[in-house]
């Protein structure tokens, strides 16, 4: 909570935005995959509405990526995954197991798109 006061006040509008955040704890989960899985959780919901013209992908996440590095956050699926695939490794307990499921449901990788083939590192 400090941190990301810290950050508002010293960053100000220019990097925020008028944008809210949402925070709440999460009961773990037993999903693979799930920022939960085998722990509980405080989620941090970055709010950014698409009426902006900017790229939330470049010009608003990543700073709170990086003011989060160090405390080892795994982001939702849903939300927004970063282009780092050693990262995301490192946070997902079952992702060997994942990737294994994954390539033997769909071999011809008919669900894979570019999204997923660079975000989650699957060869063509």
């Amino acid at each position: 909570m400090q941190r990301l006061r810290n950050h508002y006040e010293t960053r100000g509008y220019p990097a925020t935005g008028i944008y809210s955040c949402e925070l709440y704890a999460s009961p773990s989960s037993k999903f693979w995959m799930s920022p939960a899985y085998g722990r509980e959780v405080l989620k941090v919901d970055m709010f950014w509405f698409k009426q902006s013209k900017s790229d939330p992908l470049k010009d608003f996440y990543p700073q709170f990526w990086q003011l989060f590095r160090d405390l080892d956050y795994t982001l939702h699926w849903a939300k927004a995954l970063i282009d780092d695939v050693a990262y995301l490794k490192t946070q997902y307990p079952r992702w060997d197991d994942f990737m294994a499921l994954r390539a033997k449901m769909d071999p011809d990788q008919v669900f894979v798109t570019e999204y997923w083939r660079a975000h989650l590192g699957i060869a063509a």
